[in-house]
């Protein structure tokens, strides 16, 4: 039996034992541009392995020990305009 996929109007079923790489492509190729990023956005969190979610709780984990870590001074921190200014000097 195929796994089922749905992306919005259309219903694709895949037989992986009978479709090759390229009889996929060209049924993706027919989808509309939001079910392909639909499609693609199932790929890539199948190939992550991690559920967004748990993508935004880890950058949100992240964002509060940098500020943390600037607040109690652990961090150096530096001026915006001076960092873009540096920047762009080293890439003269």
């Amino acid at each position: 039996m195929g796994k089922a996929f749905t992306f919005g109007a259309n219903h694709i079923i895949i037989q992986a034992m009978n479709m090759t790489l390229e009889s996929i492509e060209q049924a993706a190729r027919n989808l509309t541009i939001r079910e392909k990023a639909a499609l693609a956005h199932s790929l890539i969190k199948d190939i992550d392995g991690k559920d967004e979610a748990d993508a935004e709780a880890a950058w949100i984990e992240l964002a509060e020990s940098r500020l943390d870590a600037c607040l109690s001074g652990e961090m150096e921190t530096v001026d915006g305009d001076e960092a873009m200014q540096k920047l762009a000097r080293s890439l003269k």
